[in-house]
Formats: structure tokens, C-alpha cells, sequence
């Protein structure tokens, strides 16, 4: 059961759903492992929508630098409805833009995808609505353009652009990528870490072409660790590139807490979960002590 405080000042009772977890334990009755059988999953998904603000602030980094821009053309989110999406063209405060990072364990799975075009950079080629769209954003139109409170310091602030190498990647399409990487506790970049860069079905002439998805492969975790998820446009000449709907998906392990043992009971290798509580039935089943700094196991009188 669970309290709720409703505006009126009454106290009420509502049902909650019980997660049950469970206890591994070797022969020696050694826990060694605890897991849930509830399933948990986060979701997030950065629209640029001005009623998504605050929550998508919450929840995404990086997200004061934005510069956004209202074009249907450019947005995703909202079909024939006008929408905002964000604009990177590979300037000084423009290479880098939303990210995600997230604390992961062992058996965590994460996936990534954002929708993405990039404007012909031939002017030629557009349409007179595509002309006066690029005419407005050119002189950030008010209305149009909506520059984030820390804007100008977008690139000095932006530190992981040296730990995903893209150099090795080809096409004719702008050097724009969803990139990952994968560390350690320590911090230490795994071979986990990649890109998938935007492809010439993407160009926008004004014909309003279809989005392109790029996204990750699923990351399976393998160690306790973080993963850090984050766009960029790359490229040397500016070119105009929007990205919109962001997503990150966290699915998470069943598994709560890992424990290894020393011979008298000392515990090595071991993780839990952030936001867990703890399992402290431990070495031979026996409650581990940590009130008033003790650190025993109560074996009873």
C-alpha cells in the first residue's frame, strides 16, 4: 500500500503492485546474487516540445545549448503540425548537441535513435518555402529561432568529442552522427562505443523528404559501468543539419545485486544497482551490521 496526499488534504490508501525479489545462494548458503521479476524500463525522448520542457531537462544534457528551430519541415514530433526540432551546422557552437548518460549494469540493455535532414547545400536546388525558411533562420527570425540560456559556450563545455573516432567513415552526405560510448566504473571507454552517420536520403530540397532514423545496435552491458549517448555534426564547412525525437532506452537487468565472498565473510566484486535497497543478508544468510559503523555479520549470541 501506498499514501497519497490528495489536493484537498484527505490521506487515502491506494494498491501498489508488490515486486517480489529472490535470493541466489551457493551450497555453503552463501547469497550470492538477488534479482527482481519485475521488469523496468526507461524510455525518454527529447521532442524540443515546449510543454516537454522541464521533464526533457530533467532527464537530457545539454539541452540549455540548444538552439531549436519552429519549421515544419524540420520537426518530427507532430506530423503536418508545426514543431521544433534541433539545428546543428557544424559551426562553433554547433557541433555538438543533445546527449543522454546513464549508470548501467550487468545485463542492461540500451538502445538509441534519432530522426534526422540536412539541407541541400546546394541553394539552387530549393524550393521558394525551404528559401524563406533558410532566409529567417539565417537572421534568427524571432519566432522562429530559439537560441538555449548557455548557448555560447556550447563547444567549450563539450568534452567527449576526442573518445569516438570518426574519422573512418565515408559518403557524400554531411559528417553528422548518433554516436556512443561505453565506459567502466573507472571510466575507462569499452570497444562497446560507435556512430551511425546521416546518408544522402536525408537531403532536404523543400519537398519535404522523409525523416532518416539513425540509431544504435542494442548494447548489451556486460559490466557495471556508464554509457554516454550524444549527437553531433562534424562537419568542416557549415552545413545545416536538424535532429529531432531523441530517444534512449534503458531496459534493465533483473538483476539487483551481485555478492562474492573472502574466506570469513568480506566481500569483493560485488555491485548494486543505484536507488536499490540493499540486500544485507549475506555470508552464510547471516544480516550484515552496518549501524554505528559496525561492519559485522550477526551470528546470534
Amino acid at each position: 500500500l501506498k499514501f497519497i496526499n490528495h489536493a484537498e488534504g484527505r490521506v487515502v490508501m491506494e494498491e501498489e503492485q508488490p515486486e517480489y525479489q529472490y535470493h541466489l545462494k551457493d551450497h555453503l548458503g552463501n547469497v550470492r546474487m538477488t534479482f527482481t521479476v519485475k521488469d523496468e524500463v526507461e524510455d525518454d525522448r527529447a521532442t524540443l516540445e515546449t510543454a516537454n520542457i522541464a521533464e526533457e531537462q530533467s532527464v537530457f544534457l545539454r539541452y540549455e545549448h540548444v538552439k531549436k528551430v519552429q519549421a515544419t519541415l524540420f520537426d518530427h514530433s507532430n506530423g503536418a503540425s508545426t514543431g521544433y526540432s534541433q539545428r546543428l551546422n557544424g559551426s562553433e557552437n554547433e557541433k555538438f548537441g543533445l546527449a543522454r548518460s546513464l549508470s548501467v549494469m550487468p545485463g542492461d540493455t540500451i538502445r538509441a535513435e534519432v530522426f534526422v535532414k540536412y539541407v541541400d547545400e546546394e541553394p539552387s536546388n530549393w524550393n521558394q518555402a525551404l528559401t524563406d525558411l533558410m532566409a529567417a533562420i539565417a537572421n534568427n527570425t524571432g519566432g522562429i529561432v530559439f537560441e538555449g540560456l548557455s548557448y555560447g559556450t556550447s563547444t567549450a563545455t563539450f568534452n567527449a568529442s576526442n573518445l569516438v573516432n570518426t574519422s573512418g567513415s565515408s559518403g557524400t552526405a554531411p559528417r553528422a552522427f548518433l554516436n556512443w560510448i561505453v565506459f567502466d566504473r573507472n571510466f575507462v571507454p569499452k570497444d562497446q562505443g560507435g556512430f551511425m552517420r546521416i546518408s544522402t536520403a536525408a537531403k532536404e530540397t523543400g519537398s519535404d523528404v522523409a525523416h532518416e532514423r539513425l540509431f544504435s545496435p542494442d548494447i548489451l552491458i556486460t559490466e557495471p559501468g556508464y554509457v554516454y549517448i550524444y549527437l553531433s555534426n562534424e562537419e568542416e564547412d557549415p552545413v545545416e543539419v536538424f535532429f529531432d525525437d531523441f530517444r534512449v532506452e534503458h531496459v534493465k537487468s533483473l538483476v539487483v545485486q551481485v555478492d562474492n565472498y573472502y574466506p570469513g565473510g568480506a566481500t569483493f566484486n560485488s555491485y548494486s544497482r543505484e536507488n536499490s535497497i540493499a540486500n544485507k543478508r549475506l555470508y552464510q544468510t547471516k544480516e550484515l551490521q552496518t549501524d554505528l559503523g559496525l561492519t559485522q555479520y550477526d551470528f546470534g549470541p
